[in-house]
């Protein structure tokens, strides 16, 4: 499911860095792109660690409080990054 993903949102968070980043350092966010993607599948990790030593209702409630939390600060961002595609 992580790559499906990953497969799906990477072309368009590449021509996202690709069409906002300065030119000087467009090589740089882009790296800095898919650092992230790296950094983002190491820490989808963490629950299967936490798998056996909390329940399981507590775990799932930690993963939609994260996703929740993620789509807030998207949606918060969202004007931002509207100015910055124009």
């Amino acid at each position: 499911m992580l790559t499906f993903a990953e497969l799906l949102l990477s072309p368009m968070g590449i021509s996202f860095v690709s069409k906002v980043a300065p030119p000087k350092y467009k090589g740089l966010m882009m790296g800095l792109w898919f650092a992230s993607t790296a950094v983002g599948n190491y820490l989808s990790s963490i629950p299967g660690l936490l798998w056996e030593k909390v329940p399981l209702w507590a775990n799932w409630a930690i993963l939609m409080s994260l996703c929740v939390l993620a789509g807030a600060i998207m949606l918060a961002m969202m004007k931002k990054i509207e100015a910055a595609t124009k």
